[in-house]
């Protein structure tokens, strides 16, 4: 549930996740249950408004919280994206993805990652083994790297691309 700034409670206790409000809206979770590493696991996901009403139904299998007007979801193992309506705007299609910033989303396609538009166009071809969020016009890049078993990227080289896939790659 949620509280107010007094400890006042103003959305009732009756999800198992939640997550803090994004552009109005807050992540929820029913169903899901704690593993031993803190993070709820199952369930399905979706928004309620400040006043805890249901706005996109609860029904993904995964999401991210809104960034620039859209939410990545997961809908049978693929990631996609929506409005705040619930309307699927970008196909889930993609293995992984990022919140969009500066108008471009981090997204995992055949194992690589690139960077799509808000209409779902590929914009920087996916040839990176990791990508994040684009700041200050650019967005961190590896190649070569691999997740170690606490989920850290280590090793590969890397660097910086711009939004005209341009890369500064570090020495």
């Amino acid at each position: 549930g949620f509280i107010d700034r007094t400890g006042k409670l103003v959305i009732d206790m009756k999800f198992d996740d939640v997550w803090n409000f994004s552009e109005g809206l807050a992540m929820v979770n029913t169903g899901g249950k704690m593993n031993n590493q803190g993070m709820v696991k199952g369930g399905k996901w979706g928004f309620i408004d400040k006043n805890g009403k249901t706005v996109i139904e609860i029904k993904y299998d995964s999401a991210w919280p809104f960034s620039e007007g859209l939410a990545p979801v997961m809908l049978r193992d693929k990631w996609g994206y929506i409005d705040k309506t619930g309307k699927l705007v970008i196909e889930a299609k993609f293995i992984q993805t990022a919140p969009f910033s500066e108008g471009l989303a981090a997204v995992k396609i055949k194992n690589k990652w690139g960077y799509i538009d808000k209409t779902g166009k590929v914009i920087i071809e996916p040839k990176f083994d990791f990508a994040d969020s684009f700041s200050d016009g650019k967005g961190a890049v590896n190649t070569g790297g691999k997740m170690n078993k606490y989920g850290e990227l280590v090793g590969g080289k890397n660097g910086y691309v711009d939004k005209s896939g341009h890369v500064d790659w570090e020495q």
